[in-house]
Parts: structure tokens; C-alpha cells; sequence
């Protein structure tokens, strides 16, 4: 399993926090979820909808909002 440093940084939306890392999570693909069964190929996205504040995941190449 690949090691990743990861950052948390604010948005200018307030109901929105940016995980940023070091290295590229997906290849020139982007992916949004709108709720645990939409993100079922997607473990980080599954363990973020237990969080009862998460509404919607969304996964870039090299962050998670």
C-alpha cells in the first residue's frame, strides 16, 4: 500500500473540506458520489459516508472534497 501525505485545507465553501495529497489518487478521472451506494468501487469514499456531516464525495486526481 503506497504512502501519501496528506493535507487538509478550507474552501471558500464552509460545508466543503479539501483532503490534498502529494500523489495522484485517480488518472485523469474524476468521480462524485451521492451517497454510500454510488461509492461502492470506492472504499475511502464508503469509510467518508459513515460520517454523518458527509452528503457527497468527490475524487480528483490528487484530492477528496
Amino acid at each position: 500500500m503506497a504512502n501519501f501525505n496528506v493535507t487538509v485545507q478550507p474552501t471558500n465553501n464552509t460545508n466543503i473540506v479539501k483532503f490534498s495529497t502529494d500523489s495522484f489518487l485517480t488518472q485523469a478521472r474524476s468521480y462524485e458520489f451521492k451517497n454510500i451506494d454510488e461509492a461502492k468501487n470506492s472504499p475511502i469514499a464508503q469509510e467518508l459516508f459513515y460520517l454523518p456531516f458527509v452528503k457527497t464525495v468527490y475524487i480528483s486526481q490528487n484530492f477528496i472534497a
